[in-house]
């Protein structure tokens, strides 16, 4: 599965959610927080592919959620490409 972020179009946490909800091929409905995110992941983090485009203003928009989001990639040790 491949991710894709964008600080020029996630602007927030709401836009966030609703882009990963839009990538993520899940039957499974989850909330809108980063355990529940873990959950759906946690179960296809061996073929995850995750590219941020416009970091600096991706972390701008969503703040201390950022580092959070990172460390949530991080801990599932998904690769990450950053542009």
């Amino acid at each position: 599965m491949e991710i894709l972020l964008d600080g020029k179009i996630i602007l927030n946490k709401d836009e966030l959610f609703k882009t990963l909800k839009n990538q993520i091929n899940s039957d499974a409905f989850y909330g809108d927080n980063l355990d529940a995110l873990w959950d759906v992941l946690s179960s296809c983090k061996d073929n995850l592919f995750v590219t941020i485009r416009n970091k600096s203003t991706l972390e701008k928009n969503l703040g201390d959620y950022f580092k959070k989001l990172l460390n949530l990639f991080d801990d599932l040790k998904v690769n990450i490409n950053i542009k």
